[in-house]
């Protein structure tokens, strides 16, 4: 036994994946997307992140009544993506065959070993949006360090124009109106 490889087993012994996870750590299963194709190509050993994409609403009541059964309006319905956790080793695939590499649909079951907190924000992630879909991202096994990201939002890719500009404030008797001017 030892830390970093967890329990020794005998050289008949054919390991069992609780003796593949390290002491504190644990094991959790997701379900992935593998319509790209890169989980075809991970394997237990390799590190990788995890990317939860899903559509996300402002729900908001008139009055702020927070009640549950208050009326309310869901807007600005869009579709997001964030990195959950970061430099997770795989620890086994379980891949669908039955689908061919990049087909849409095709899903992958994948064992991932975690910090217990690791695991929980999975989990919530994992059941509180069925309509989401978890990613996997293949890291390089020289690149260890976090990244530090604050996710992306679809409408802010494509409709916001991201021309450069200056706010140029124009005033009216007393109320003072910006306007974006953008550079040619």
């Amino acid at each position: 036994f030892t830390p970093e490889t967890g329990m020794s087993i005998g050289l008949d012994q054919e390991p069992g994946l609780s003796t593949r996870i390290r002491p504190g750590m644990r094991a959790v299963g997701l379900e992935v997307d593998n319509s790209n194709g890169i989980c075809d190509r991970i394997q237990p050993g390799d590190r990788v992140d995890v990317i939860m994409s899903s559509k996300v609403s402002r729900f908001s009541t008139q009055g702020g009544n927070q009640a549950v059964g208050a009326k309310g309006q869901i807007h600005d319905m869009s579709k997001s993506s964030k990195i959950l956790i970061q430099n997770i080793e795989v620890i086994s695939m379980d891949r669908d065959k039955k689908k061919k590499i990049g087909q849409p649909g095709r899903r992958t079951r994948v064992n991932l070993m975690v910090t217990p907190a690791q695991a929980e924000k999975l989990a919530v992630v994992a059941d509180a949006s069925k309509t989401g879909v978890l990613r996997l991202v293949l890291r390089n096994p020289g690149d260890t360090e976090d990244t530090k990201t604050r996710g992306q939002v679809f409408s802010d890719l494509v409709l916001k124009d991201n021309r450069p500009f200056q706010i140029i404030n124009t005033v009216k008797g007393n109320q003072v109106f910006p306007q974006k001017y953008y550079d040619n």
